[in-house]
């Protein structure tokens, strides 16, 4: 089973051409700050992920599944380039949604407004400091007859390839193909064998959402696993990789 880990109201889109320059008479319009929303019944996110002018943060936003749930839940988290952990601000938790303080059939309540508001002021601050540009969705092979485990995502001339847990990502402009990065995964982005009461279990992982920017040569990827009613699969995991 398949587990939605972020709704993406808009993001930047790959498209091949690139549209024309406007006229050097007419000013290039700054790009908004990212910012969440509360939108049926779950936050939702707008220009995000994004990175910093610079190249040397990301701003990710991360809703967990919650299972059968499904309780509303939000993340904001800053990385650098080799996916350190900078700064996070939890805007709501599963475990909160059940004390029924920060929303109702009406809508959202004061509390939960209030920390929509801070996070959004927050972003506003980062994309004042650091000029966040989105980085574009990258579009998944959806081959019926190719695994899960060996995937791969594109967007433009960048390919990201997912195969025997290694990532394999290589520009390809016409016949040519340079490997810009190929580094096995960490243990830590692989699901550990495990045992349910009947079974023992494997969640092999996957290549799942990705945004990119060639240009700053860095990429989001959505590390997410494979799973059954026996056998559970762990949250998904959002992974910065530079080269």
């Amino acid at each position: 089973m398949r587990a939605v880990v972020l709704v993406v109201l808009a993001s930047a889109c790959w498209s091949t051409p690139s549209p024309a320059p406007p006229p050097a008479s007419t000013p290039l319009l700054p790009v908004p700050a990212p910012s969440i929303a509360w939108d049926d019944h779950h936050l939702v996110d707008r220009l995000l992920p994004a990175i910093a002018t610079d190249g040397s943060r990301v701003v990710i936003g991360i809703e967990k599944p919650d299972g059968a749930r499904g309780n509303p839940n939000f993340r904001i988290e800053v990385r650098t380039r080799d996916d350190q952990m900078q700064s996070s601000i939890d805007v709501l938790t599963v475990e909160e949604v059940d004390s029924g303080a920060f929303f109702d059939d009406t809508g959202v309540l004061t509390p939960l407004r209030d920390r929509i508001a801070r996070a959004n002021t927050l972003l506003l601050q980062l994309h004042a400091k650091h000029r966040l540009v989105p980085l574009k969705k990258m579009t998944l092979d959806k081959a019926d007859d190719a695994p899960m485990t060996e995937q791969t995502a594109r967007g433009g001339n960048l390919v990201v390839a997912w195969k025997a847990d290694h990532v394999v990502i290589t520009d390809e402009r016409g016949d040519g193909k340079a490997v810009l990065l190929d580094r096995t995964a960490p243990t830590t982005w692989l699901a550990p064998p495990s045992r349910s009461h009947t079974h023992e279990c494997s969640n092999p992982a996957y290549l799942d959402e990705s945004w990119a920017s060639l240009e700053h040569r860095l990429v989001v990827i959505t590390v997410n696993y494979e799973g059954t009613d026996a056998c559970w699969e762990p949250d998904a995991q959002l992974h910065v990789v530079a080269w």
